[in-house]
């Protein structure tokens, strides 16, 4: 009777244990920095107040520069040391340098 009562005891302190441990999971998530900068997802970061929506959609704002590659990119490109990283549909990986004129790749 006892070692049942003792049992049940130590079931029940390890569901308040994992209901509270999913509880806090869930809250440190939840405070997490989103894809677009804010939970709206609307993109707008506030502390760079010079870039507005005029100077985005005006004439000095846009394209620097293109480059022919294999396939479509439907992945975000990653910038590391001044090189642009991307991949594409046909699985090759590019490494871009605008500043050098220079292209390497594609890479299996």
């Amino acid at each position: 009777m006892e070692g049942e009562w003792i049992l049940r005891r130590i079931r029940a302190l390890s569901s308040i244990f994992t209901v509270l441990l999913l509880a806090l999971a869930g809250q440190a998530l939840a405070s997490g920095v989103t894809n677009s900068g804010d939970d709206l997802r609307t993109g707008w970061y506030p502390n760079q107040p010079t870039l507005t929506p005029q100077l985005v959609s005006g004439g000095t704002f846009g394209q620097l520069w293109s480059t022919a590659v294999s396939g479509q990119v439907y992945a975000q490109p990653l910038l590391s040391g001044g090189t642009l990283l991307l991949a594409t549909e046909n699985n090759l990986l590019y490494g871009l340098d605008r500043r050098r004129e220079h292209r390497n790749g594609p890479n299996h």
